[in-house]
Order: C-alpha cells, then structure tokens, then sequence
C-alpha cells in the first residue's frame, strides 16, 4: 500500500481524468491495488465494492466487457443507473463501474446527472415522438466525443451493440459514461445517453461507419405477438395480408360502427347512411386478384376468415342485397373504390379505409395489413390513434364527433382470454435469445411456452389443441389437390403437386425422398390456396405451403408422432415471431423475400428442432435460409397468388431442408443472425415499389404476364366499375 501511496500519480495516469475527478481517493486505491494483482496475472479478475459503486476489472476483452453488461447486471436497473467503462489497452485492462442506486445517495449531483426533461425534448415536438435516436460528435483537444441519446431499447441491446460496434470498427476508445433512466412517460420506456470518448479525432469515413451501425443495430423493443401471428390463421386463401387480414380490417369496422349504434340512430338524419371502402396502394394494385375487397365485405358481415364461402359473400352483389350491420338501422352499402394518393402509406402498402356517410357527417376507419393476418387500425376520423386497434382485445371508444361525444367498446374479434401489455420477452432479437436460453438452460418448448402464457394466458393444453386443429388442415390442404388435382380459376396453376408426385421413372436420381416430397407437399398447398381452400397462414398464405410440406415429409419418413410436429410448429412460429419484429411478412412491405423467405426459414428451424439440434443449430438454419432469401421480389402475375407463388413454395422447401442440413453439420453464418434479418430489412427497404405486390414489374409485366391482365379487366369492371 505505500508504494502505492508513492506512486499515486503514475497510476491515476492510467485513467481519463474525467474519471478520477468523481472517484473516491480511497476506491482509487482499492483500484490500484487490484490492477497490480491483474499484472502479475492477466488471466485473473476482480469484483470489488465501494461505498455506491461495485467495480469489475478484467483484462482488455470485449468478450469479457460484453458478458459482464449483458449477463451480470449487480442488480436490476432502477430508475436511474450510472456505468462508467475505462478501457486501457495498452496496460491490459478494462475497469466497469455500476453506480447502482445513486439516485438515492446524496452523492448523485456530484456526477453530473443529466436533465432529462430537457433531454426528452430531441425525442417529443407536439406531444409525439419524432425520432428515437440521436447521434452527434464532439471535438476536444485533439480528440473525439461520440454522443447517444437513445428511447425505448433495452439495456441488454444497447450494451451488445455499443461494445459489438466499438469493435467491429476497430476504434480506440479509452472511456465510455452511460446514464440509464427508467422514465414515467407512457410513450418512452427508457432513456439511454452514452458518451463513448476516442483516444483520437475521427474522421469522416469513421464517424459515417459508426453512426450507420448505431442506426442499424439498436434495435427497439420486441412486440409482445404470439407463435399464433406466424403460425394462423386458418383461413380461405389466397392471401393473408390481402384476404385474411383485409377480412379483419372489414371484421372491426362493423364492430366500430356497432360501438356507434346510439350516436348514428340520433344523428343518421332523414337520408338512408351509408358505407364505402376505399383501397390504397397494393391493395388497390393488387387486391382484386387477391380477392381483397371480397374479404373486406365480408368482415362487414361479421364473416371471419375461415368461413367457408367467406368470399363469395363479400361480392358487389351479394353484400348490397344482405347488408346488413347494425339491427333496426337501415345502411347502405355502395361499394368499392380505388384510390391512388399515397397520404396513408407508413411503410406499409395494404391500406383500407371504411367510411360510413351520415347526412351531416363522416365516420371513417383506417386498417393497416402488416401480413400473415395482422392488422392494425391506425386512424379514427384520420386521425392517427395513440394505441392501435389490433382486434385482440376490446377496445374503449371516446370519440369527440361533429355532434358531440361517443362512447362505446369495439369488441374484439380474436378468440383470445386476455393480451398483457405488461408483459416483455427477456429478450428482443436472436442473440439476446440465445444468450437468455444458455444463461437459464431452459428448454426451447418451455421458454415459448412460458411466453405464450404470459402474454395471452393460454396455457399448454389450449396450445396444443390449437396446434392440433392446424396440423390437421394443414394435412387436408396437401391431401386435397392431390386426390382432386385441379386448375385454379384462372387457370394458371394446378395439377402440377400431382405430376411431381408421379414422377417416378426407373433408375431416377429423383427418388421417393424428403427433398421430393417436401417439393410436391408444398406446391400442393398453394395449389390449393389460389383455388381459395381451407389453409392456414405459416407465416403468410402465399407462402403457407413450406411449412407443412417439409414436416409431412419428416413425419412419413420419420414415423414422428404428431406431438412432435406440433413442438416443430411451437419453434417455427417463435423464431418468425422474433424476426417479425423487425420485418413484417407482407410482400408488400419488404418483397417475397419477407413471405417465402421467411417460410423457408421457419421450415428449417423445425426440421432442425426434429432433429435434435442445438438451439444454436436451429437458430442459424433459420438465418442461412433468411441469407440465401435475400432480395427475392414479390412481382405476382395479374395480382394473383399464383405465379410465380406456388412452384415458389415448392422450391423453396429444398432451400429449408438444405438449411437444416447444413446447420445440424456444424455449418454457421458467418454473418450474425441479427445482423442478416436487418440486412433483410434494409434491402426490403430500398426495394422499388414495382417489385413489393404491385404486379407493375418483373414476371408481371412480361408479355404472358400483361395478357393476364387483359383478362383482369373484366372482373375490375364489375368490382369498381371502372
């Protein structure tokens, strides 16, 4: 201790000043101390405590720095946390510093705590968030100060991508200051300000390189979904963003308009009310052929989306003699439009607008698809909801109209107990899933079904049976084209699932295995899909027929009992649960790439599951099929879920398989899995609008592909009569 005594000045050269300035001189000393033991022994560590802080010191790794933010938080985060991080490479160390509970010390003004009123300023104009992130860049002396203002991420996000980033660019960075705050405002969860400080002064290409990662990869919180958004619903085809989900746009629309049964009977006036759907982008480029407006009319009639026929009812006809939505108040249906203004697009492109005319007034209700058969309902009168409408849960109504105030409930359409909005995953992408499975060493069925419980209290023997009951459509709608092969109605597909089934020439290559299988399976299911069968959305109906292909093939080749599809189900619906978090599975969104790709990695991951592989191995078969998906467009002939859709699904079957192979060998990604599903989000992203369920480029506008078009115009007329 006296020669530390002596030599006090030569250690505290070891750390930035910043830090020496808010240490105690008598944990200073403890430091010391403990960096000469880490000298004589590089490989050894130290956790230490001071009055408010608890110190980690280790050698210089960002494996180490990593794990200790991630995985050993001294004690949950309360609402306010200080971090401080030196790392000194040149003398082998790096030394964490958790000021736990230094809100409730009188020490806290000593460490420059920051205003977060002012601080929320950047994030809220007019009572809304306007941007989530905020990075800027510091000058002194010669050196640069990196600055984060982050709302809503996790902690455990925000410290995996700050140190993965630092290191990946290959940076010196000496001292890095985190203020964590807990905050009471609904809208911004947690409060993150990071200041990361440079041995040097960066230059452009540095500050562009850091800034696009930080932008890319801090991720935001998971959305509480359940497997049952990726895995359902059991619906009439052909697609689920565009058929089921616009069924339920039309579903809740009826029920908003029942909500208002009292406000429309006084205010109705002498003229007959009277209803309009107007349809936006791809589901007014392609909604037609997706039987869209047909599913709308009939979620007006209180048609949900396995009801047999359910289309049909939805027709212009039809649904203008039997509309009927409000009992004792007569409405009219007069049909639906198209409209080509782009005020509403938000990323997403399948857009409804329902409106219901009073004599003296306008009542409206926007609904969003955002694929495999969900949907929000952003806006109410055009204006934007702060919490949308999903039909899960009943929804209060206080609405201030021209004529004064309505209230009611918007019941739900969901055959669910109870969502729990308190309710959040332990983690929010792939790693942090992986991490959180080897930490707890919970089995993978047990962790997804723990989550389904506490977010929509359904417990393992109402899971199970749902399962069940899908497992068994999914099996008639591959049985069914194969026992009556038939052409859809537009003739462009069918009968093929049969022709491969039997192919079967001697001394073939093309034996009667799971590849072969899975491919006729699979083609199968979308067969009858665009003949507008009994099918269920895995994850969207487009691409429902991958799925269930491989796992038919397993199971007959296997013996398997249906239990253990139902747990390969359970998985394949868990992990396109987590990516749906950042991707949506329309089409229409990020391109096929979103629709088939995902399938064919949900594909893999079961097979890998039935196989018996590590939850590593069936995380990175899902990430290779997602990597080899990349890019894929979404460019349906005539706005039809037929071609190239169906002889897809069968193809992509072998992509699944193929995945599961190489990932049960051994074989990893060499691009992380988070890192591949938001490179999927990028290219999505910059995906021209022609190539995202437009039917305005690729295999669409291709001679073969306009004469379908032709043919479409018929059918346009009597749906628009236009």
């Amino acid at each position: 201790m006296k020669e530390l005594l002596k030599n006090l000045n030569n250690y505290q050269n070891l750390f930035p000043s910043k830090y020496i300035h808010e240490a105690d001189k008598e944990d200073l000393l403890n430091i010391y101390l403990h960096i000469d033991k880490l000298k004589k022994n590089p490989k050894s560590s130290a956790s230490f405590k001071g009055d408010i802080e608890r110190f980690f010191l280790h050698r210089f790794s960002f494996s180490k720095l990593s794990k200790r933010l991630t995985r050993l938080l001294p004690f949950s985060v309360p609402s306010v946390e200080l971090i401080k991080i030196v790392l000194n490479k040149k003398h082998n160390f790096m030394l964490t510093t958790f000021y736990n509970e230094i809100n409730s010390k009188l020490k806290y003004n000593n460490y420059n705590p920051i205003d977060l009123k002012k601080e929320m300023e950047v994030f809220i104009s007019n009572n809304k968030i306007i941007k989530e992130l905020d990075i800027s860049v510091i000058e002194k002396n010669k050196r640069s100060v990196m600055v984060l203002k982050i709302i809503n991420v996790s902690s455990i996000t925000t410290f995996r991508n700050l140190i993965e980033t630092i290191q990946k660019n290959e940076v010196a960075v000496n001292y890095i200051k985190i203020w964590t705050y807990k905050t009471e405002d609904k809208r911004i969860r947690t409060y993150h300000k990071i200041d990361i400080h440079f041995n040097y002064k960066l230059d452009e290409n540095e500050i562009y390189s850091l800034k696009d990662d930080f932008e890319r990869y801090l991720q935001h919180y998971i959305k509480p979904m359940s497997v049952f958004d990726m895995i359902g619903p059991s619906m009439i085809g052909p697609s689920s963003s565009h058929t089921a989900g616009a069924n339920r746009i039309g579903h809740i629309a009826r029920n908003f308009f029942i909500s208002l049964k009292d406000y429309i009977l006084k205010n109705k006036g002498k003229k007959t009310p009277f209803i309009e759907v107007k349809l936006y982008s791809s589901f007014a480029d392609t909604g037609l052929g997706h039987k869209t407006p047909n599913a709308i009319g009939a979620g007006l009639l209180g048609y949900e989306t396995d009801s047999k026929n359910m289309t049909e009812y939805g027709k212009p006809d039809y649904i203008k003699n039997n509309f009927n939505i409000i009992d004792s108040i007569k409405i009219d249906f007069i049909g639906y439009f198209i409209d080509k203004s782009n005020s509403k697009l938000e990323n997403q492109g399948n857009i409804a607008k329902i409106t219901l005319f009073l004599e003296n007034e306008e009542i409206s209700i926007t609904g969003y698809s955002i694929g495999g058969g969900n949907i929000e309902i952003r806006y109410i009168n055009d204006i934007k909801l702060s919490d949308v409408i999903t039909g899960k849960e009943d929804y209060n109504l206080k609405l201030f109209l021209k004529n004064g105030k309505a209230n009611g409930v918007i019941k739900k359409i969901y055959n669910i107990k109870k969502v729990s909005k308190n309710t959040m995953p332990p983690f929010n992408t792939m790693e942090e899933f992986l991490d959180y499975q080897k930490q707890s060493k919970k089995n993978i069925i047990d962790i997804i079904l723990e989550l389904e419980y506490s977010l929509q209290f359904t417990d393992k023997s109402e899971i199970y049976s749902k399962l069940e009951n899908y497992w068994d459509i999914m099996k008639e709608s591959i049985s069914e084209p194969l026992k009556n092969p038939k052409k859809s109605d537009f003739k462009l597909t069918g009968r093929d699932a049969k022709k491969i089934s039997d192919y079967n020439p001697k001394n073939s290559v093309f034996k009667n295995d799971i590849f072969k299988r899975a491919v006729f399976y699979s083609t199968a299911v979308n067969e009858f899909n665009a003949q507008s069968g009994l099918i269920v959305a895995c994850p969207t109906a487009g691409s429902a027929g991958i799925v269930p292909g491989v796992l038919k093939a397993y199971q007959e080749l296997t013996q398997c009992n249906d239990k253990r599809i139902w747990k390969a189900l359970l998985v394949a619906g868990f992990l396109g649960m987590i990516l749906f978090n950042d991707v949506t599975t329309a089409g229409a969104d990020f391109g096929c790439q979103a629709e088939i790709g995902s399938a064919a990695a949900m594909g893999a991951a079961a097979i890998a599951y039935l196989e018996g592989g590590s939850v590593e191995a069936i995380v990175h078969a899902f990430t290779l099929a997602i990597k080899n998906s990349l890019g894929l467009v979404c460019d349906p002939v005539g706005g039809l879920v037929e071609v190239p859709c169906v002889k897809r699904n069968g193809i992509y079957s072998s992509m699944a398989l193929s995945c599961a192979l190489m990932a049960l060998s051994g074989v990893r990604s060499f691009v992380s899995p988070d890192e591949v599903i938001l490179a999927m989000q990028e290219i999505g992203n910059k995906l021209n609008k022609d190539y995202k369920e437009t039917a305005r480029g690729g295999l669409a506008k291709t001679r073969d592909g306009k004469e379908v078009n032709i043919k479409m115009k018929k059918l346009k007329q009597d749906f628009f009569g236009v």
